[in-house]
């Protein structure tokens, strides 16, 4: 009976110890991941840019490159707006024709992956 229980504890203990590495190592693989200079940066941007959807439009039809650039990036992942990538690769390259590099590293993506545009690789160097 008590080599049962000397058995069951270890058991237990075993088991706890399994979770507690198991929840410590998630833990930092996600703080490490939450704190990714690129989207830490992105969100930075989009936090200093208090605009709505509507304004962001609107600047962009007029022909601000910055303001396109957001509203196909808005397109690309459907952020207040159907995710739409062909959509998303016409304004990165009206952006990028005007000579915003964010733009242009965008639509090299979008050539490079076939997304909204036809796959070419060429293009997208």
């Amino acid at each position: 009976m008590k080599v049962n229980r000397l058995k069951l504890t270890f058991a237990l203990i075993g088991c706890c110890l399994f979770f507690w590495v198991s929840y410590q190592t998630l833990r930092s693989y996600f703080k490490e991941r939450s704190q990714n200079p690129a989207i830490e940066k992105q969100n930075q941007r989009a936090a200093a840019k208090s605009e709505t959807l509507a304004e962001t439009k609107a600047k962009a039809e007029d022909g601000d490159a910055a303001a396109q650039c957001q509203l196909g990036y808005f397109y690309s992942v459907g952020q207040g707006l159907p995710k739409d990538l062909v959509e998303a690769a016409k304004w990165f390259r009206k952006s990028a024709e005007q000579g915003n590099a964010d733009a242009q590293v965008n639509l090299g993506n979008c050539c490079y992956n076939g997304d909204g545009v036809p796959k070419d690789v060429v293009a997208a160097v």
